[in-house]
């Protein structure tokens, strides 16, 4: 996602993966389906981590649950919260946001 981000905004953007399959736990993330975030406010988010969570502040002030959501619209991938807690990908196949991703970087 940074490296998309850096390109989009101009920049010069070389990835390295020491792994020999990209985006491998995106693949393993939610049993396979992906959860990509959920559905709660930044401020509840941070309290189930109790103080320990302060330190994500910076990082959901940048990119919050919507943003997120925004941003894998923008490369293909709709997403859906059936439980109305957990966002996965339309049809909760990890294949979906792992492809979406690499065909974005290509």
């Amino acid at each position: 996602m940074a490296a998309i981000t850096a390109a989009r905004q101009g920049a010069a953007v070389v990835l390295l993966e020491k792994s020999t399959d990209i985006a491998r736990k995106v693949l393993a993330s939610g049993g396979g389906r992906c959860n990509l975030t959920n559905t709660l406010n930044n401020e509840a988010f941070v309290k189930r981590f109790g103080r320990n969570g302060r330190f994500m502040i910076p990082a959901l002030q940048a990119l919050d649950s919507n943003g997120l959501r925004k941003f894998f619209e923008t490369i293909g991938v709709a997403t859906q919260a059936l439980d109305g807690f957990r966002v996965f990908p339309v049809g909760h196949q990890a294949d979906t946001v792992k492809n979406a991703l690499v065909k974005e970087l290509e």
